[in-house]
């Protein structure tokens, strides 16, 4: 297999023995699956919402908001594998029911959900069991409870790590994300407007490298913003943007003064300002043709404001 195979497995097994660490100290401690909410109405800071959620301590599951508000949350990576339970909670993460103990879809973590504009929940891609990247997409119009599958062969390659986003206009986009059979990291963006049904390469080698755990959002004017993820021991710490469906890309910042990082979270506020959040850091060493490489975990913030100079996204 070739380096960039092997520095591809070695982040892997590092997150997974990273997981399993974490995991079993949590077991220790008897404290699992613990929920926290802010909110500016009344006491400002977080507060815990459940201590010991019924669903088994996990990562790389995904998430979305339901019309209603409320959240569910579907597979994952546990000690004992992938999952493919699908969770809801109708008050902000206090109470939880589980919607299904197995969905149509084969256990999975590193998948993508959004939610459409009718409702429905979209969920795309993931790595099964046999760390086989996925490249099936499917539907449910009941918060989680039965699945649609609406095609189990995209045009994509597999892929797991990648964003999946909802557009103004109602249609979706998959980007980027690592091919775990050939161990590519993708550039690519895919386009679909009848939910995940079909799709148009919007294009085959975007101007930024490929890569895995980036985050992107979408600006009110439809733009798409891209920042950070991961290729092999690279984390990145750039900013672009596309105003046409990711057709083309235009570089907002090269070095953004937060540390390189993947798998964090970003959200645009009411006030338009970008948000960017926690994220993880490749950390390596050589030592005599050895390399050892661990995770780095942030928990930083960073706000950009609108209209700053500073690695702003147009629109």
């Amino acid at each position: 297999m070739s380096k960039e195979g092997d520095s591809r497995k070695t982040r892997l097994r590092s997150i997974k023995i990273v997981l399993g660490i974490i995991l079993i100290l949590t077991a220790l401690i008897l404290v699992s699956a613990m929920i926290y909410a802010s909110s500016d109405e009344g006491d400002r800071g977080w507060h815990l919402q459940i201590d010991h959620a019924p669903w088994t301590p996990r990562l790389a599951f995904s998430s979305v908001i339901m019309p209603d508000g409320s959240i569910v949350s579907m597979g994952s990576l546990d000690l004992e594998g992938p999952r493919n339970d699908v969770w809801r909670s109708p008050d902000n993460g206090k109470t939880w029911v589980q919607q299904t103990p197995s969905a149509e879809w084969t256990p999975r973590n590193g998948h993508s959900s959004l939610l459409t504009p009718d409702g429905s929940i979209i969920l795309s891609g993931g790595l099964n069991g046999s760390e086989i990247s996925q490249k099936d997409v499917w539907s449910s119009a009941d918060m989680g409870k039965t699945w649609t599958l609406q095609t189990g062969n995209a045009p994509w390659p597999g892929r797991s790590g990648h964003s999946g986003l909802l557009m103004q206009d109602g249609s979706i986009m998959v980007i980027g994300g690592a091919d775990d059979q050939s161990w590519i990291m993708r550039n690519d963006t895919w386009w679909s407007t009848d939910a995940g049904k079909t799709w148009t390469l919007q294009s085959d080698l975007s101007p930024w490298t490929g890569r895995v755990g980036q985050m992107c959002l979408v600006t009110p004017d439809s733009s798409i913003v891209l920042m950070g993820g991961n290729q092999n021991y690279q984390d990145w710490n750039d900013t672009w943007s596309s105003m046409d469906m990711g057709k083309t890309w235009v570089l907002q910042g090269e070095d953004a003064p937060w540390p390189g990082r993947s798998d964090h979270s970003s959200l645009l506020i009411p006030d338009k300002s970008l948000v960017l959040m926690g994220g993880s850091e490749v950390r390596v060493t050589y030592y005599e043709n050895i390399t050892s490489s661990w995770l780095d975990l942030h928990n930083d913030v960073w706000r950009l404001r609108q209209g700053s100079a500073e690695n702003m996204p147009k629109g």
